[in-house]
């Protein structure tokens, strides 16, 4: 009877073809960096962030020559003063195009152009180009100091992790014309197409790395910030959610007496330190849940609860959404596939089977 020869593996002796535990690591490095990836996760994470940047900037329209322009209500004068402070600024004050609206209408002028930029990398459209000028547009309206805000740092974020992606997106797994180099790839655009197809989508190591170097920055953040939470007594407390809930100067004595009278402050509090405790539990355990697919739902629920703390709790409108798009980011983009093709697109109509003839059919029976 014949017998086969032993493979490589079964002739050496028991454990000889095992490889070290550095060489497991640089290979789980390896595949932690540079495994091709579906870019619609990337895609995903723009389109959040291109909505969200032009939520941000309509907010200053009509505005725009008081608050960005040199002779606005933060002028040249303010900026030396500012600079001359004994302790600096209070937000880091760098170069930025918005220092070139020299009159009201140059100021008008960039700002409609940033939103036509956005408009245009939220679509897709150009990316390789248009990635680039929107985190310009994010340096350019963050640089007033009157301004400065908690959230634009998450913006800042977001908007280089993104350009990082899309100047490397498509340059190896694309045909390299003159078009794709300069605009970059056309698979970011259209983005119904990614909802209904499987076939002919792109993987892209690019999208891996961007979104790799968005998920560590971000977990960073949120662990990090966990960690300045115990150096308050009130998280240690479990009373900090308490202040927002009834702020010291806008509390009056009437609400505080009929929380006593009714007959449940015991409740109330044991509510509010169980919020506390879980806000802490959360973003001191994120970096150890972040990247596992069964935690997935209390990474992405409570990135959406902190939305709506920061928003109606706290008043950080910008905070919570850009967090949440920060959280989307650890959705692989064959996961977001699986999602979106369960609903079905407008124009898809399900096949009707067609009727045989009977002729034939009583021909081939």
């Amino acid at each position: 009877m014949p017998t086969t020869a032993p493979t490589h593996a079964e002739s050496l002796p028991d454990g000889a073809g095992a490889p070290s535990p550095l060489a497991r690591l640089l290979r789980a490095w390896d595949s932690f960096w540079f495994t091709p990836s579906d870019g619609l996760g990337l895609h995903v994470v723009r389109a959040c962030t291109g909505i969200l940047l032009l939520s941000w900037l309509l907010g200053f329209l009509g505005h725009q020559g008081a608050l960005f322009g040199m002779d606005g209500w933060v002028d040249r004068q303010a900026y030396r003063e500012l600079l001359g402070l004994p302790e600096g600024p209070p937000a880091p004050i760098g170069w930025s195009p918005i220092f070139l609206a020299s009159s009201p209408w140059f100021a008008h002028l960039l700002y409609g152009g940033s939103m036509l930029v956005l408009v245009l990398f939220t679509l897709g459209i150009a990316t390789r180009l248009t990635s680039v000028l929107t985190w310009l547009v994010v340096i350019a309206f963050t640089s007033n100091p009157a301004l400065s805000y908690g959230g634009d740092v998450l913006l800042l974020i977001l908007s280089f992790y993104l350009m990082v992606g899309y100047l490397l997106y498509g340059l190896h797994s694309q045909p390299r014309s003159a078009r794709n180099l300069l605009l970059g790839s056309r698979d970011a655009e259209f983005f119904a197409r990614w909802r209904s197809s499987d076939e002919g989508r792109t993987k892209s190591t690019a999208a891996t790395i961007a979104l790799r170097l968005l998920q560590i920055h971000i977990a960073i953040v949120i662990f990090v910030s966990g960690l300045h939470k115990l150096q308050i007594s009130v998280w240690w407390a479990g009373l900090a959610l308490w202040f927002p809930l009834f702020p010291p100067f806008e509390t009056t004595l009437e609400e505080v007496l009929a929380i006593k009278e009714s007959g449940q402050p015991l409740l109330l509090m044991f509510a509010i330190n169980i919020a506390t405790y879980a806000v802490l539990a959360w973003q001191i355990c994120f970096p150890f849940m972040a990247w596992k697919n069964g935690a997935r739902p209390l990474v992405l629920g409570g990135a959406f609860l902190g939305w709506l703390g920061c928003s109606l709790l706290f008043g950080l409108p910008l905070f919570g959404p850009a967090l949440l798009i920060g959280c989307l980011s650890f959705v692989p983009g064959t996961t977001w596939r699986r999602w979106l093709s369960r609903t079905p697109m407008p124009s898809e109509t399900p096949a009707v089977p067609q009727r045989e003839p009977l002729a034939s059919a009583s021909a081939r029976g």
